[in-house]
């Protein structure tokens, strides 16, 4: 049980890291095409102005933080479609080993049912 909390925190985390991470491309990828598109140099100063300047990076520079709230459900499900499938192949496991067995036991009732089948070598 203490693995598969491990899998979960490790599926949810994975996928809200990647959300994070992608979305830090978009305030990142704004304030660089601002920057550049009015000729102002790379500085911290230009960086703080371009925020202060354009409202609309304001919005943007949320992506990081929405995109991993969007990971992490997305994470949470794939975990549950994991353990779901994990669940399937033991009942099919489970099922196989059954009628491997019944398959067993119904050969060797038929070799015993009908013994002038045995042919002597």
């Amino acid at each position: 049980m203490k693995s598969q909390q491990k899998l979960r925190l490790n599926t949810k985390l994975r996928f809200t890291l990647f959300g994070v991470l992608f979305g830090a491309f978009f305030p990142i990828l704004g304030v660089f095409l601002n920057i550049f598109t009015n000729n102002l140099g790379l500085s911290w100063a230009t960086i703080t102005s371009s925020f202060l300047e354009e409202p609309l990076l304001w919005v943007i520079a949320t992506a990081p933080i929405f995109l991993g709230i969007f990971g992490y459900f997305i994470g949470d499900r794939e975990h549950k479609l994991e353990e779901h499938m994990h669940r399937l192949d033991e009942d099919i496991q489970l099922g196989t080993e059954k009628l491997m067995h019944a398959n067993q036991d119904l050969e060797r009732q038929k070799i015993f049912s009908k013994p002038w089948l045995i042919t002597a070598p």
